[in-house]
């Protein structure tokens, strides 16, 4: 799955995103979070339903936030 940062804010560590239900956005995903070549950080849905979603940012670096634009991607975990 593929996601698009809309909107994020630091506080509270929300960030929106172009990932809905329909696509299989659902609660407790871990999406990782890129911006170009560059891993920026994880999102954890806290939130979907059919026209979006909502994560919480999981900051692995305290220099880079997720930012409008941003891709993030979903991989399956093995065994499920």
């Amino acid at each position: 799955l593929y996601a698009t940062v809309l909107a994020a804010e630091e506080e509270p560590g929300l960030a929106a995103l172009r990932l809905a239900g329909r696509h299989g956005a659902r609660r407790g995903m871990q999406l990782n979070v890129r911006r170009g070549e560059q891993f920026v950080c994880l999102l954890e849905v806290v939130f979907a339903d059919m026209k979006g979603s909502v994560g919480r940012i999981v900051s692995l670096s305290a220099r880079v936030a997720p930012a409008p634009g941003d891709r993030c991607f979903w991989n399956k975990p093995q065994g499920e």
